[in-house]
């Protein structure tokens, strides 16, 4: 009799076994297994099309119609989920594993507060009364870090920050005091400091909880930081696992040794001419948003995003523009590039004020300044083939002239002339940001502001593009604006850095100087956010976080 109870508490609490899932074309993943104990957080890491989503998504029967389990067990709690029934599954599917999605936007709806999101699962599976529930929704809510959640029940999704809406998706899923959560990419495109705060919270709940955890991303750093073991897969296999300290310190598989390659690197420091005039020049820039009226509201105070900035790119000189989610950065960016009217201040391009008045330097800033927006997909056009994208630029030119440019630029980014063909969504994410860089450099540009070119980028296409962006710097000596919450980024290709916070700059200095000895407490927070790496052999040591709170 103690033999069975040893073994039921070492039995896994999750076992996968040879699950395969293939769709009409091809297989998606291929004989995975795995298990996951009871307390324990494992971490599954790979690229995007590893399989990595998927096998989470068959794990509580949220496959997408065109890929279906061919072979394989999913084993919790004793019971084999793929052999349930839809209505046993469903009494499985958030009582007892919770899942987190990638982006809350989309999973949160739109057209329902979140009290009442917040309410469902608890009123279809369990048997509290409503006072009950609301007591235990306003208790999590204050968990998470929303005091004032009672008041909030009424507020819709849009009303919340990225990173808040994020925190209401973990406090759905730990209202059912789930054995199991899954957390699929959960902090994927959050800044550094919300990244660590959303991480802490959604597996400090698991442990007071007792519950286990499967942790899915691609960012191998922040895994191994929070999971005991790691899975790693590519192209729907399993390549390696074993302990976070061992997949890190000690990779054997070269696909894990290329994850941990791509991981941030400080680049040499370059050595900037500072020349008379600089290439772009901003002076006291402000930019005020207009309170909005709401159909049975008053009119909300209006907000200054940004006050006061002032700053200078030189010639060749890459300035990073940093600070948390809500700082003013990319409102700073969208002013100068003239996607945002500015309340007062001013924009200088190679000396000379662009304001309409003066109709020659308009135009020059018109055609020497360009932007790489964060989301290639959204700015480039579906309707468009990827060679009239990238020459739209080119009009004033003849089209065998114009052809040949955008021939020579496709290939200056790395892509085949004969993509020039193809449709945006026929192209991966890195091959999209490839084409918004090929059409913001085909005029060569004197100036280039890039809005967060990386930060929804897996690990190694984000290695990718950052050399691709200081190669071509390199090149053509443009001057650019690196606009970013992803400090490991910035390390990557900025020279000089400028930290903002509540829409003003509050440190400026060389990018080593700002790493190495920062002053301000805001960045002293954002650095403390970085996981700190320490190359070691083949692969790297996770120390102490940098400027963390002891």
């Amino acid at each position: 009799m103690t033999g069975d109870a040893n073994a039921n508490a070492n039995a896994p609490l999750l076992s996968v076994q040879g699950l395969t899932l293939a769709s009409r074309h091809a297989s998606v993943v291929d004989a995975l297994s795995f298990d996951v104990h009871p307390g324990e957080v494992l971490g599954i890491v790979g690229e995007s099309g590893s399989g990595k989503t998927m096998a989470a998504r068959a794990v509580i029967g949220l496959l997408p119609q065109a890929i279906r389990r061919t072979a394989g067990r999913i084993v919790f709690e004793g019971q084999d989920l793929a052999a349930l029934a839809p209505a046993a599954l469903r009494r499985v599917r958030g009582r007892r594993i919770g899942m987190v999605f990638q982006e809350p936007m989309t999973s949160l709806n739109p057209a329902l507060t979140i009290g009442r999101q917040l309410d469902e699962g608890l009123a279809q599976q369990t048997t509290l009364g409503r006072d009950e529930r609301r007591e235990r929704i306003v208790a999590m809510l204050a968990r998470i870090g929303l005091p004032d959640g009672g008041a909030r029940l009424t507020a819709y999704p849009h009303e919340f920050s990225g990173g808040m809406r994020q925190r209401i998706m973990i406090a759905s899923a730990m209202l059912m005091q789930p054995a199991l959560l899954i957390a699929d990419e959960p902090t994927t495109a959050l800044d550094a400091v919300i990244q660590r705060e959303v991480a802490q919270l959604m597996l400090g709940l698991t442990r007071e909880q007792g519950a286990a955890a499967i942790v899915i991303s691609h960012d191998l750093a922040m895994v191994a930081e929070f999971a005991q073991r790691v899975v790693v897969m590519e192209a729907g296999r399993i390549v390696e696992t074993g302990s976070s300290e061992a997949i890190l310190l000690q990779p054997r598989h070269p696909y894990t040794r290329r994850l941990l390659d791509a991981l941030p690197r400080r680049a040499p420091a370059r050595a900037v001419a500072r020349t008379p005039v600089p290439v772009l020049e901003v002076r006291d820039l402000a930019v005020d948003f207009p309170g909005r009226r709401g159909l049975f509201r008053r009119k909300s105070a209006p907000k200054q995003a940004v006050r006061g900035v002032s700053l200078q790119v030189m010639a060749g000189e890459t300035v990073a523009l940093v600070g948390a989610s809500g700082s003013g950065k990319t409102t700073v960016g969208r002013a100068i590039v003239g996607l945002q009217a500015a309340s007062r201040g001013e924009v200088l391009f190679q000396g000379r004020p662009i304001g309409i008045r003066d109709a020659a330097a308009h135009q020059a800033w018109r055609q020497g300044c360009q932007m790489v927006f964060q989301d290639p997909y959204g700015s480039l056009d579906p309707r468009m083939r990827v060679a009239e994208l990238v020459a739209e630029a080119l009009r004033a030119l003849r089209r065998p002239e114009a052809a040949e440019r955008v021939r020579q630029t496709l290939a200056e980014v790395g892509l085949d002339p004969a993509f020039g063909e193809r449709f945006p969504h026929e192209l991966s994410g890195g091959q999209r940001q490839r084409v918004a860089i090929a059409r913001a450099i085909v005029r060569k540009p004197a100036f280039v502001v890039a809005d967060e070119p990386v930060s929804a980028l897996d690990m190694t296409v984000q290695k990718q593009i950052l050399s691709l962006i200081r190669a071509l710097q390199d090149k053509h000596g443009f001057a650019c604006l690196f606009v970013s919450h992803d400090l490991g980024a910035v390390e990557q290709v900025a020279d000089r850095v400028l930290v903002m916070d509540e829409g003003q700059i509050v440190e400026d200095g060389a990018r080593d100087q700002v790493f190495d000895h920062a002053r301000h407490p805001v960045t002293r927070r954002l650095l403390g956010a970085m996981p700190a790496l320490q190359p070691e052999g083949e692969g790297f040591r996770l120390l102490r976080r940098q400027f963390a709170p002891a």
